[in-house]
């Protein structure tokens, strides 16, 4: 694979993952892109230590299930843009 292959592979990756994380009405997709002993970490804007951290896909997966479940559920909107590959 070329480098140019390597990076659209990871963009598709990326925007499924958005697509999934935005509709909420499948969980089963959104979990499918955790693996066994995903971390799954959430900071505070300037903060070092994490506000919320799960540490492993069971735990991912109850909170997965717990906001597909709630009746009013907050829509986001995730859009992959500029993004930038410093390696690969």
């Amino acid at each position: 694979m070329s480098n140019a292959d390597d990076k659209m592979s990871i963009l598709e990756v990326m925007t499924s993952y958005f697509f999934a994380l935005d509709a909420l009405a499948d969980p089963s997709a959104l979990l499918s892109h955790y693996t066994p002993d995903a971390v799954w970490e959430c900071f505070n804007h300037g903060e070092t230590q994490p506000a919320l951290r799960f540490d492993s896909r069971e735990q991912i997966e109850q909170v997965i299930a717990f906001e597909a479940s709630r009746p009013n559920p907050v829509l986001l909107r995730h859009h992959a843009s500029g993004i930038l590959f410093r390696e690969l």
